[in-house]
């Protein structure tokens, strides 16, 4: 794929502006593009992704039930002021295996408000994985994006290459 970047720059005359933009990429990889596609005089503009209202944390995982039960009580107790949340998981099956702990673990609060049906529109903790409706991501998507429900969201990578 690369390669296939530089010939097409390769037909772009020189004194066209070309702009590359990564979220992820480190200094070297960042090189090697700039190489392939020919970039001269580049200007590299680097933004800490450090934001105050992101708070990226990593806990040592003993069990289901010793690692997320406390979160369990402060969306029990909680509700909808609880902060939004995503816990990302390696494996689909580890997002099934919470979703379905938290589920239990919240029972009649598992949807707000309290006693209303288990569309995802209500449910305070969802799932996100490659295997989702495409119509249920959707809805995620939209709903995770407001102040509404759902406030955890169990997911795998593909919530973030949406």
């Amino acid at each position: 794929m690369m390669s296939r970047i530089g010939e097409l720059c390769s037909l772009v005359p020189q004194k066209v502006n070309i702009m590359a933009l990564t979220a992820t990429a480190t200094v070297k990889p960042r090189k090697e593009v700039a190489d392939i596609i020919g970039l001269y005089n580049e200007v590299v503009i680097s933004i800490s992704p450090d934001k105050p209202n992101i708070v990226y944390m990593v806990k040592e995982f003993v069990t289901v039930s010793q690692t997320f039960s406390p979160l369990v009580e402060v969306v029990a107790k909680n509700g909808l002021s609880v902060p939004k949340t995503i816990v990302y998981c390696y494996r689909m099956e580890d997002c099934a295996t919470l979703y379905l702990y938290f589920r239990e673990s919240l029972k009649k609060k598992f949807v707000f408000p309290v006693g209303a049906s288990d569309l995802p529109r209500f449910r305070m903790v969802d799932m996100y994985t490659s295997c989702t409706d495409p119509v249920i991501k959707d809805t995620i998507i939209t709903q995770f994006t407001k102040l509404q429900n759902p406030r955890i969201l169990i997911a795998t990578i593909a919530f973030g290459m949406r």
